[in-house]
């Protein structure tokens, strides 16, 4: 009977060679790409995943992390369970993640129509998600990475797996409230160990507390709203989720209701008071709170920051403080040599 050839003997004998892909979740070329022996050798890259690499933990997508998986699910699987089949199996109701980057949970919740369908979020993220520029995770803002990155992206790059690929050095954000660079600097041994910033506060920071950004203090956030989260909660992902109203402070530098009160038209349009001050609001001159004055912290000191210096002012209030700089006209402060200065001192009328 003469025709086509059925999908699967095509892709033995012509399609593997070609790098195409036997389904979303599998992506020939990045496999032999992170396994360079496989490609020099010939051999069909599902056809290894299957004899050798699954067991072995290798990872047969950009965005499903073997270990991952196996160190969070691995006690759900019956013994020599591939774990990706685990995923495509069990993964359409939000129940597991395919990697530290993508909540399956949170995309299902940001898509309702992805949920009723019973598609499995990764594959929809992956066939239209990303394209459409979904967001896979609430500390991932695919808009946001697009308008700052994307020039560096060839055409079609998937935005999650480019920063996956390039987040490494602190140099993309993935997020406005994710301070790579901020991130590793605060925290050297992260920058030594070659780890993704995102993905070590994912695993660590948060829950050790550490700052993913200059105006985000996990402390202090959790000492004021930590009884309204529940537990394991990232403090930083509630912020995100629950900070628009004005009713919580991501530090004790922003007044998230003063700013909206003094911009009226930001509460108006429902953004996050942060969102829109790191974005707009301390470019134009804005004030986060009632004793930072914006304008007259630049008109005194302006002529100290460099050109390229980040325009998110308030992360100069320690370097400020410490070298006795007025906050606004109508605070003082004594200068005090760094010797004798303690980490947090009070202001004084």
């Amino acid at each position: 009977m003469s025709g086509r050839p059925d999908p699967i003997t095509h892709y033995l004998a012509v399609g593997s060679k070609k790098g195409l892909d036997p389904n979303p979740l599998f992506d020939s070329q990045y496999y032999l790409s992170e396994n360079p022996e496989v490609a020099e050798s010939g051999s069909n890259p599902l056809a290894h995943y299957l004899a050798h690499g699954a067991r072995e933990r290798r990872n047969p997508h950009p965005l499903f992390d073997s270990q991952y998986y196996l160190e969070h699910y691995g006690h759900l699987l019956a013994e020599d369970t591939n774990p990706l089949a685990d995923f495509i199996d069990n993964g359409t109701n939000g129940e597991r993640n395919p990697c530290l980057f993508f909540d399956s949970q949170y995309y299902l919740s940001e898509n309702p129509e992805v949920a009723e369908s019973g598609s499995n979020p990764l594959a929809h993220y992956l066939a239209h998600g990303a394209r459409e520029r979904r967001n896979p995770h609430p500390l991932f803002d695919s808009q946001y990475y697009l308008e700052h990155y994307g020039h560096l992206l060839a055409e079609d790059t998937n935005p999650l797996a480019d920063f996956i690929d390039n987040g490494t050095n602190g140099e993309r954000n993935p997020c406005l409230f994710f301070d790579s660079q901020y991130y590793l600097s605060e925290n050297p041994e992260v920058a030594e160990s070659g780890s993704n910033p995102l993905a070590h506060y994912l695993a660590h920071g948060a829950r050790e507390r550490r700052n993913p950004h200059p105006l985000f203090d996990s402390q202090y956030y959790l000492e004021h709203y930590g009884h309204l989260l529940a537990e394991d909660t990232n403090p930083l992902a509630d912020f995100i989720d629950n900070g628009t109203n004005g009713e919580r402070n991501p530090c004790l530098f922003f007044d998230s209701q003063y700013f909206l009160s003094e911009n009226p038209e930001v509460a108006e349009s429902g953004s996050n008071p942060l969102a829109h001050y790191l974005a707009h609001g301390a470019r134009e001159r804005r004030n986060p709170h009632p004793l930072f004055d914006s304008q007259y912290y630049l008109e005194h000191y302006g002529h100290l920051l460099t050109e390229d210096t980040n325009p998110h002012w308030l992360t100069l209030w320690d370097n400020g403080g410490l070298q006795g700089r007025h906050p606004s006209f109508l605070l003082t402060r004594p200068y005090l040599p760094p010797a004798q200065t303690p980490k947090t001192l009070d202001w004084k009328t």
